[in-house]
């Protein structure tokens, strides 16, 4: 539906030191959707990180992060 939204990023190095990652998003409308002033812009996400390169601090450390989170405007 228009309401759910998956996304899934693998990445793999050229080299063979195994250092890749993947990444599975998912995202959720909550409230009314559709058109006009009571189309709700508010999204719930989820995100599953396993590997290498989550962020600058810990590029070097393999990591499994699980994270939600909530934005209130679509754009």
């Amino acid at each position: 539906s228009n309401r759910d939204a998956w996304r899934l990023t693998v990445r793999h190095p050229l080299k063979t030191n195994g250092k890749g990652s993947a990444r599975l998003e998912w995202q959720h409308a909550l409230g009314p959707q559709g058109e006009g002033w009571l189309r709700s812009g508010l999204r719930i996400h989820t995100q599953l990180f396993h590997g290498y390169g989550d962020s600058l601090i810990d590029y070097n450390f393999k990591r499994t992060v699980f994270s939600i989170g909530l934005s209130l405007v679509d754009f």
